[in-house]
């Protein structure tokens, strides 16, 4: 799990030195993993009943994302609902495409698409079997 961060200092939600338009600022953070989850605290410590759920659901399928933490950016939190034209959090994106928030992950994963639509974090043994085969 990645924590995005905005600049060179330690905090992932600090503003940039200089004014970003927040439609470009919104497709950069969207944009900055294969798989973004913005989310109301982080997976370790989840804020909301919502995003421990979400939380819970990737940890057991081993879905490899970065994170961002929208109680750290008022704006961020609120330009994100109307950018995506979705109202609520935690909100997933893959490849800079809103996925959809905790009930369309709860239908994917029902479905059995979940670990198909969003990528999964490789055991240790299948990247050792992918380093062993790569070098003959």
């Amino acid at each position: 799990v990645t924590r995005l961060s905005e600049n060179e200092s330690d905090s992932p939600n600090a503003p940039s030195s200089t004014e970003e338009p927040i439609d470009a600022k919104l497709k950069r953070l969207t944009n900055m993993a294969k798989c973004v989850c913005f989310i109301k605290g982080s997976p370790k410590e989840p804020r909301c009943k919502f995003t421990r759920a979400m939380m819970e659901m990737f940890h057991e399928h081993n879905i490899d994302f970065a994170y961002f933490d929208i109680l750290g950016d008022d704006v961020v939190r609120q330009e994100l609902k109307r950018y995506a034209d979705w109202p609520t959090y935690p909100q997933v994106w893959v490849d800079g495409e809103l996925q959809g928030g905790l009930d369309i992950m709860k239908e994917l994963l029902a479905s059995g698409e979940l670990t198909q639509q969003l990528p999964t974090k490789m055991s240790i043994e299948q990247r050792l079997k992918n380093l062993i085969n790569s070098h003959p």
